[in-house]
């Protein structure tokens, strides 16, 4: 039988002697403490306990923790973290909601492509269609004598586009002073001007279809401001619709 001694940093006296079955179990309760020296015979000095194998009871094996790889989501969503709590999920989800709101607010006023909307129907487009007007009457003037219609048909465009290069200027100046329903007016402009454009394009080829001539070269100009106008109207009545600028500017409508 294997004696042991045994004792701690205070003591002043071994402890002992015990078998190493009691040692054993002094270790497990706790009495024998891994830092405290032991002895037996054979042994040319005191020994730290946990130096000597088989003394204390082997811990058992760590089990590895799972983790959760991570969640690849798209570009509008975070990344988990593996093992992210959930609190620490939606505090991340309350300040990218927080951060997006914020950026959403600044755009406001008029400003961005509101700007530019204004500045299209005031200036860069009333500009652009007086020097077609311009254009139309220098070249067909020579043709009334020839085509008396003629000249009733660019009168009737003439009058026409002044009326709305004016509603335009109301339009536009109405959005750029910040009124309440720049809007509904804005919307109801893009409405009007197509019904206006499309019924003009149509009267104009009525009044000419009896000469077939004038009818078919003036069907391709004819087309080609419908499809304008449309495309215009499309754009932009889109834009008013969709818009966060334009939400935040007219709130109440």
């Amino acid at each position: 039988m294997k004696i042991w001694y045994w004792h701690k940093e205070n003591d002043t006296e071994p402890r002992g002697p015990v078998s190493e079955d009691k040692l054993k179990e002094l270790a497990k309760n706790g009495d024998l403490g891994r830092d405290d020296k032991i002895w037996k015979e054979g042994f040319d000095d005191w020994t730290i306990a946990t130096s000597v194998s088989g003394i204390f009871p082997m811990p058992p094996p760590i089990k590895p923790k799972a983790v959760k790889p991570p969640d690849i989501t798209d570009g509008n969503k975070l990344l988990k973290a593996p093992n992210t709590p959930k609190k620490d999920r939606k505090v991340e989800k309350d300040i990218n909601n927080t951060l997006k709101e914020n950026s959403n607010n600044i755009l406001k006023g008029v400003g961005g492509w509101l700007s530019f909307f204004c500045f299209a129907i005031t200036i860069l487009g009333p500009l652009i269609a007086v020097g077609q007007l311009h254009n139309s009457w220098e070249e067909l003037s020579p043709l009334f004598d020839l085509i008396p219609m003629l000249e009733s048909a660019l009168w009737l465009e003439t009058l026409t586009i002044i009326g709305i290069i004016i509603y335009s200027l109301f339009v536009g100046i109405t959005i750029w002073s910040g009124h309440q329903y720049g809007k509904l007016v804005a919307e109801k402009y893009l409405k009007v001007r197509l019904i206006v454009f499309v019924a003009l394009s149509l009267i104009l080829l009525l009044m000419f279809s009896d000469d077939e001539f004038i009818r078919s070269i003036m069907i391709e100009d004819v087309l080609v401001v419908i499809f304008a106008e449309l495309i215009f109207f499309g754009v932009w009545f889109s834009y008013f619709k969709k818009s966060i600028r334009v939400a935040n500017t007219y709130p109440t409508e």
